[in-house]
């Protein structure tokens, strides 16, 4: 299962989220064949998304999309204020499959866009932030974007392995007068407190357990973990309307070339295959809807 845990601090102003998606990210990648780092990219991405995703406050989905000229060509990822998450990467094909080089490298910052995009339904309009690309550390980039949108300090831990992959957020939280002082009332930094969280041994515990190992020294309230589940939105009606753009005509062609029209969604790997009778009862319909509007007209 994966999941999101929200817990805080009894003794300290230190709220905190983890984040598990090992189940999620299996599904995510399915059969698809990524370069390692690609693949560490993409992890990074969706527990950034989830994170984001579990913070919306109305029902939609929050999307985060890179782009650069160098090795890691794109990467798209999207969570639904549902905790439905899917996503997508794309490196450079010159990348062999076995390499562990890293696919985002520094002299491809000033060459990457980063952006957040907030959907909500029944709103028309999105809202869209790029994120400054000043490192190629997706988590140095994270944590340096909650800080500044949210006006909150913040760390982040981020576990990716080939068994694993974990996020783990901490936040001051809002008020002059939280400061962070240990048990002898001497102020110190919130990245200190995650120091036991350098050596992740996850194996076998249930999240409580983890925290309980990560902050053994801490006393913790653990509220109820919601599920995120890998679900990708592609539809067949969405594939019938694009058949439509494409026309009767051009249609038909691609039947007599191919025999079928067949359309594969790059996220999930779902295949939508249309025969002959599939588009001409699609354009049948658009000609019988075309002729009820005309004769109300």
């Amino acid at each position: 299962m994966s999941y999101i845990l929200p817990f805080i601090f009894e003794e300290r102003p230190i709220r905190g989220k983890l984040i598990c998606l090992t189940s999620v990210f299996k599904e995510v990648v399915g059969s698809k064949k990524y370069p390692k780092s690609a693949k560490r990219n993409l992890a990074e991405l969706l527990i950034f998304s989830a994170y984001l995703g579990s913070s919306l406050k109305s029902d939609g989905s929050i999307s985060i999309q890179f782009q650069s000229e160098g090795l890691l060509k794109m990467a798209f990822v999207e969570c639904r204020s549902n905790l439905e998450l899917r996503g997508i990467v794309k490196p450079d094909e010159s990348v062999p499959l076995d390499s562990d080089d890293e696919v985002f490298q520094e002299d491809d910052v000033s060459r990457a866009k980063l952006a957040i995009t907030i959907f909500r339904e029944n709103v028309d309009q999105a809202y869209q932030s790029l994120v400054p690309v000043e490192s190629a550390d997706f988590k140095s980039i994270f944590r340096d974007y909650i800080n500044q949108s949210e006006q909150i300090e913040t760390v982040l831990e981020i576990l990716v392995s080939d068994e694993e992959i974990y996020g783990l957020f901490l936040q001051k939280m809002p008020g002059e007068n939280n400061a962070l002082l240990d048990d002898n009332g001497v102020p110190f930094e919130l990245a200190d407190i995650v120091l036991q969280a350098e050596y992740w041994d996850v194996k076998n515990l249930s999240p409580e357990e983890l925290l309980q190992q990560l902050f053994s020294a801490h006393l913790l309230r653990v509220f109820d973990k919601s599920e995120v589940v890998m679900k990708c939105n592609c539809k067949r009606e969405k594939v019938e309307k694009l058949i439509l753009v494409l026309g009767e005509d051009d249609a038909n062609k691609l039947l007599e070339e191919q025999g079928t029209i067949r359309v594969d969604c790059e996220m999930c790997g779902k295949v939508e295959e249309f025969d002959k009778i599939d588009i001409a009862t699609i354009f049948n319909d658009k000609r019988k809807i075309e002729s009820s509007l005309s004769k109300k007209h």
